[in-house]
């Protein structure tokens, strides 16, 4: 092998490692996420979803999709309907027509139109 080939392969196997790596980042991110979501800790899972819909808006990926439903999920489930409908819009504009992204659409619509204190956003105070 010439030192041009070895220089090539090495970098190959470089940028493979680098994937590998990133590729890692991502599973243990994604199984983070759903520990906290199984454990219903949604304010845990809040900035990994929020993250992740910035770090792949626009990707047209499942991955897009999926993040983009589950962060409105989760935002429904803290009592916010912040962008929770667009996040469904692009969910579905993603990944076409599925029966969850109209469960959780029927949910948020009706949710975030009852008003205060019932899910538009304001959480319910703590009794002392």
């Amino acid at each position: 092998m010439t030192p041009i080939q070895l220089l090539a392969h090495l970098r190959a196997r470089l940028r493979g490692l680098i994937h590998r790596d990133a590729v890692a980042g991502e599973i243990r991110e994604e199984l983070e996420f759903h520990v906290r979501m199984r454990a219903e800790d949604y304010e845990g899972a809040l900035p990994l979803l929020e993250q992740a819909v910035s770090q792949l808006a626009g990707s047209g990926s499942l991955a897009e999709a999926y993040a983009s439903y589950n962060l409105a999920f989760t935002r429904l489930a803290l009592g916010s309907c912040d962008g929770v409908l667009e996040l469904l819009d692009r969910s579905e504009e993603v990944q076409g027509d599925r029966s969850e992204i109209d469960r959780l659409r029927r949910e948020a619509e009706k949710q975030c139109r009852e008003g205060p204190g019932k899910g538009n956003g304001k959480k319910k105070e703590q009794d002392d």
